[in-house]
């Protein structure tokens, strides 16, 4: 089976992993790329301009169709498009190109954009936001599907060769910084609760001297985000505010990689993990200083709660596992 995927190839991406678990489940991989020319981000005032001038449907018509316009030669059986953004009339043109075309909507509500995944008649749609999901599918009939994010059986693993005596006493945080989650890291820091950040930096419009001393300038992808990961006291999964019911990527890589978790109790995280056995949840800050505390303090009883969370993500929540439920869903088992 051909199976094609449009999405940033970055480093860790959903993109980048979904090839890998197609290859795994001995399928042809087919990279098309993002819907945007990576040329035009070569410098910041270059990915600025673009993105002023792809703010018009027209432009971004053009572009996609000169980008998409040769997909029918690849004669995939299945085209996968994540989170990025199809123009209506290039989407049709695409799925009249494939034998199954689905979108995977991977990211927070905020992130929906111009909704063009509902303005498709994509064969499926795929959302971690049960929410999302119960009212379209509910209110506009549309063939929606609950999938929570993943860990990749490749990169997220627990090295072999870290042992509880090589954890250090930090509470580890990798991704973006935003406005809740550095006022809550502020929080955390001035409570004592020591961190150690990676990920882009904060944004110049939102310096934080308290944080800055913790922040290790380092972006974490592959197999060096699971080694940080798992020689950490834990990991902290603060989620982004406009996560309604939904479980963020952090959560399936840190426990893929044999992490303890400290996350927030969401509606779907009981359908995934164990919560107290194989992640541990805080209702209040008050409850995750506890938490924070108790893991430092704890590097054997946190290890163990690590142990059963990868093996829970390996047995259950990988890119292989998410795509053949896709498969399944289309009819392409």
């Amino acid at each position: 089976m051909r199976i094609g995927v449009i999405g940033e190839m970055l480093p860790d991406s959903v993109a980048e992993n979904l090839l890998l678990a197609a290859e795994a489940l001995g399928h042809a991989g087919v990279a098309l790329g993002p819907t945007r020319p990576q040329s035009l981000k070569r410098t910041r005032y270059a990915a600025i301009a673009a993105d002023m001038a792809l703010r018009s449907v027209a432009i971004e018509k053009a572009v996609q169709k000169r980008m998409f316009g040769d997909v029918h030669e690849q004669q995939l059986d299945l085209l996968i498009v994540v989170n990025a953004y199809v123009v209506p009339e290039v989407a049709a043109q695409l799925k009249r190109a494939v034998h199954k075309m689905v979108y995977w909507f991977p990211d927070p509500v905020a992130s929906l954009g111009r909704q063009s995944m509902i303005q498709v008649d994509y064969d499926a749609v795929f959302s971690k936001e049960p929410w999302l999901v119960r009212n379209v599918t509910g209110f506009l009939g549309q063939s929606w599907h609950f999938l929570p994010e993943a860990c990749s059986s490749r990169w997220h693993q627990p090295p072999v060769d870290v042992n509880a005596e090589d954890v250090e006493p930090f509470i580890v945080v990798a991704g973006n910084f935003y406005p809740y989650r550095i006022r809550l890291l502020e929080r955390l820091a001035r409570a004592n609760v020591p961190l150690r950040l990676y990920g882009n930096p904060f944004p110049r419009w939102m310096p934080s001297p308290v944080l800055s001393p913790a922040h290790t300038g380092r972006y974490l992808v592959h197999e060096e985000k699971a080694r940080v990961y798992r020689s950490s006291a834990a990991v902290l999964n603060a989620v982004h505010p406009s996560e309604v019911e939904g479980l963020s990527m952090r959560l399936f890589e840190a426990a893929g990689s044999g992490a303890c978790v400290l996350t927030e109790p969401k509606a779907a995280l009981a359908d995934c993990f164990e919560p107290g056995s194989e992640v541990l949840t805080y209702g209040d800050f008050d409850e995750l200083v506890d938490r924070a505390r108790w893991v430092i303090d704890h590097p054997h009883e946190a290890r163990a709660i690590g142990d059963r969370a990868a093996e829970r993500a390996h047995r259950e929540h990988t890119y292989e596992h998410r795509l053949q439920t896709v498969l399944d869903t289309v009819g392409l088992a």
